[in-house]
C-alpha cells in the first residue's frame, strides 16, 4: 500500500525511504530524550529512545508517564492536563514552543476570566499554572544554555524532527508537541460573548441601517 501511495515501482525503494525516515526519527528522539526532566527540573533523561517513547505518551506540553494515562493513550488524565502540577510530567526540548504558547494563552485567559469577575479560586488556578509552566520553561532554557552552540543546534534540529512525528499511541483530543493548547471552556465563553454582542439592539440597528442605505 505504501509503495503504491508513494508511486514507487519497487518495494525496495519504498523500504529505503522508510528506513531513512525511521533512522532520522530514532536519532531525533535520542537527542531530545537525554534532556527530559520532571516539573521540578530533575533529570529524567534516557539514552534509549525506544524505552523513552514506550514509558510515556505525548500530551499537550510534554510527555506523561502516569501508568493509567499511558495505557489509555493519553486520554485519561485525572488532573485535566494541568501538566505542570503533576510529578508524572516529563517535558523535553521538543515541547518548548508548546510551553511558550501555553504560557501566552494562560496569560490571555487570565485577563479574560479576571474581566469576567470569576471566583478567586479560578484566578488562583490560572496564576499557579502560569507560575509552574514558567518555571519549567526557565529550567529547560538553563539546561539548553549549558550546551555548546553545536549541541544546541543539534537539539533544535532534533526537536523539529521530533515534533513532526506521529504520536506513539492514540492521542487524546488535545494538541501534540509544538501545537498550542487552548482552554475549551474559555473558547466557548468567548464565542458566546461575541454572539451576544452581535445580537445587541445597537448591532441590529446598525445592520438595519446598513441594509437601508
Amino acid at each position: 500500500m505504501l509503495c503504491k501511495l508513494m508511486d514507487h515501482r519497487s518495494l525496495d525503494v519504498t523500504m529505503g525511504y522508510y528506513t531513512v525516515s525511521q533512522e532520522r526519527r530514532r536519532k531525533a528522539v535520542e537527542t531530545v530524550a537525554v534532556l527530559a526532566a520532571d516539573r521540578h527540573g530533575n533529570p529524567r533523561g534516557s539514552n534509549d529512545p525506544l524505552a523513552y517513547e514506550l514509558r510515556s505518551v505525548a500530551v499537550p506540553n510534554g510527555g506523561c508517564t502516569e501508568p493509567s494515562n499511558v495505557k489509555a493513550g493519553g486520554g485519561q488524565c485525572h488532573i485535566r492536563f494541568q501538566c505542570a502540577g503533576c510529578d508524572f510530567y516529563e517535558p523535553d526540548p521538543s515541547y518548548r514552543p508548546a510551553l511558550e504558547q501555553t504560557i501566552a494563552d494562560l496569560r490571555a485567559d487570565l485577563e479574560a476570566v479576571t474581566a469576567m469577575g470569576a471566583a478567586n479560586w479560578v484566578l488562583a488556578n490560572f496564576e499557579h499554572q502560569l507560575e509552574a509552566y514558567a518555571k519549567v520553561l526557565v529550567e529547560m532554557d538553563e539546561r539548553l544554555a549549558g550546551l555548546s552552540p553545536q549541541e544546541r543546534d543539534a537539539v533544535e534540529a532534533a526537536s523539529k524532527e521530533h515534533r513532526r512525528r506521529p504520536a506513539n499511541r492514540t492521542s487524546p483530543p488535545h494538541p501534540g508537541p509544538g501545537e498550542p493548547q487552548r482552554t475549551p471552556a474559555l473558547r466557548t465563553c468567548r464565542a458566546d460573548r461575541a454572539s451576544r454582542q452581535a445580537r445587541t439592539p445597537h448591532s441590529r440597528a446598525g445592520r438595519r441601517g446598513h441594509r437601508g442605505s
